[in-house]
């Protein structure tokens, strides 16, 4: 990132540009000298992407001239490297994209992917936003732009009450410490896992989306750190990334989709399904929803004789629940998920 970083859980500040764009511009240039070109005893990385400026929201100078900014920086990185990828700002509200979008159309502004942080209590709507800014990305000519979401977490409204994001963070009265400790024990706990995991399945159809960075990893460092606590023992959503790292590297990904009962705008199940050398995959997730799942493997071949069943909720870590034998052409399991959990499925 080429700019400040704005951290949206330590809110209460904001940003403004330099006065003087030109040196700004020089600096930036000189960063990525240093990095790819050994510029200033630098090295060679080979660094490809650089976000420009960073979180929009947290800079108190008008649209245009950030627009403007970015503009004059991207423009001087191409000139170095033709081949860099520039993107930026991070937008979290999509009306600000559009008029982003359309600056850099009118001033042919280069631009190679954006980047959105989605903070949210309900994984619908963050795969929602995406599929929403498409059609206008489509329709503004920057069909070959990439999406990365800079920052995404888990922020639960039942957690937050009344009282906003930014006043639970920045409060210092003993209603604000209360809401603070039920919003982190909210993200660590399985209903955190399950949001991680929910998130995580419904945008993995969308191509478009190259990228999408968790917040946060950092135990020693931030106190926001969801996936284990200071002294490196896991948390629930830790268990979460492991299962879906298991079937992101088995490398090939299956078709799989829920089907949803007539009546029912929304189950509640996410799911995917991948092949490995050895073994092939199923990852169920219930954010919200229903407790029974009848789960159909159409098209699994004969040589599949076993289902080890792990499971992922209140008491068990992804740990192994049952395994049971497989036959007939249509092989079926009925599943009972808690509200708020997760299913791994390994075939063999």
């Amino acid at each position: 990132r080429l700019g400040e970083s704005f951290d949206r859980m330590y809110s209460g500040k904001s940003s403004k540009l330099p006065d003087d764009i030109d040196s700004f511009v020089e600096v930036c240039a000189n960063i990525v000298r240093h990095y790819n070109d050994y510029f200033a005893e630098g090295f060679a990385y080979g660094i490809e992407y650089f976000e420009i400026l960073g979180d929009i929201s947290a800079y108190s100078d008008g649209r245009e001239r950030i627009f403007e900014f970015y503009r004059r920086v991207a423009s001087a990185l191409k000139l170095i490297d033709n081949s860099l990828k520039v993107g930026g700002p991070c937008f979290s509200e999509q009306s600000d994209l559009r008029e982003f979008l359309r600056f850099c159309r009118k001033t042919h502004a280069p631009l190679d992917f954006l980047t959105l942080s989605i903070f949210g209590s309900d994984p619908r709507d963050a795969a929602e936003h995406v599929r929403e800014i498409l059609p206008v990305i489509h329709n503004l000519g920057f069909s070959n732009v990439e999406i990365i979401i800079g920052a995404w977490s888990f922020i639960d409204k039942e957690a937050l009450g009344s009282l906003s994001l930014e006043r639970i963070i920045t409060g210092a009265g003993s209603e604000h410490a209360e809401a603070r400790r039920a919003l982190f024990e909210s993200m660590t706990s399985v209903k955190g896992a399950a949001y991680a995991l929910a998130f995580m399945l419904s945008l993995g159809s969308l191509r478009e989306v190259s990228a999408a960075c968790f917040y946060d990893a950092q135990p020693s460092l931030s106190p926001w750190c969801s996936i284990c606590d200071r002294f490196g023992n896991p948390e629930k959503p830790f268990y979460a990334f492991r299962a879906y790292g298991e079937l992101f590297r088995a490398g090939r990904e299956l078709y799989s989709f829920c089907e949803e009962q007539p009546g029912f705008a929304h189950s509640g199940i996410y799911s995917l399904a991948a092949e490995g050398i050895d073994a092939k995959y199923v990852l169920l997730t219930s954010f919200d929803g229903c407790g029974t799942v009848d789960l159909r493997l159409d098209g699994i071949p004969n040589d599949a004789y076993t289902a080890d069943i792990y499971m992922l909720d209140g008491v068990k870590n992804m740990t192994l629940a049952d395994s049971v034998p497989l036959s007939g052409d249509k092989k079926r399991l009925i599943l009972n998920i808690s509200r708020f959990g997760a299913a791994m499925v390994k075939i063999y």
